[in-house]
């Protein structure tokens, strides 16, 4: 199949459909993908050369100038590392 033009993406969730539309390939973190991948939507490339993911990092300011919102944002992502991934 010959490709005439480009797709240009703002999102993951917007790559992640494209690819299954047959748009093309997608570059985004394993875990946002991996239902599409599951349901044989998608599948996986260049395994080999996927360096490991360990997770996201939060960088925030100290806990005595937090923001009442960031303080809720930090521990509803502490919450959900301790309990594990949304099903």
């Amino acid at each position: 199949m010959k490709v005439s033009g480009s797709t240009i993406c703002n999102s993951s969730n917007a790559m992640i459909n494209a690819a299954i539309d047959g748009y093309g390939i997608a570059y985004v973190p394993d875990d946002m993908a991996l239902e599409a991948v599951r349901g044989g939507k998608l599948e996986l490339l260049l395994e080999d050369w996927t360096p490991p993911f360990p997770g996201y990092y939060l960088y925030y300011p100290s806990k005595t100038h937090m923001s009442a919102a960031m303080r809720v944002v930090v521990e509803a992502l502490r919450f959900r590392s301790t309990v594990g991934p949304a099903a």
